[in-house]
């Protein structure tokens, strides 16, 4: 959903920081972890996509795309291997592939960005 001018309402960026505290707690000895990326369509970063990042058969997180099509999921990411899915995109967008398998190991950073095009 977006305003006039492309923005986000701030109800959406409000949840998407909530979520993003929610997992920053990082109780001793748990090994955090860190998956980002950017979301595009036809080279521009795109606000308002869902992410969604899953560990298993359980949801670890789902936040919206800032402004510039940026998320970041971090905090106590356990290791495995986690799905990063997009969903929520404008009709006639198509992306080579909306989820993609990325495994965190003890403190790492993945990148995972996800570009699109109009048809």
């Amino acid at each position: 959903m977006r305003l006039p001018g492309g923005r986000v309402p701030r109800i959406l960026s409000c949840i998407a920081l909530l979520v993003t505290v929610a997992a920053c707690s990082n109780p001793k000895g748990v090994i955090l972890g860190r998956v980002y990326g950017t979301v595009t369509i036809d080279g521009v970063g795109t606000a308002g996509i869902f992410v969604t990042l899953s560990l298993g058969d359980r949801q670890r997180g789902q936040l919206l795309t800032g402004e510039d099509g940026d998320y970041n999921f971090f905090g106590t990411l356990e290791p495995g291997s986690y799905r990063v899915t997009i969903s929520g995109f404008p009709g006639g967008v198509t992306f080579p592939e909306t989820t993609q398998v990325v495994q965190i190991t003890s403190n790492s950073e993945v990148e995972v960005n996800f570009a699109g095009s109009t048809s």
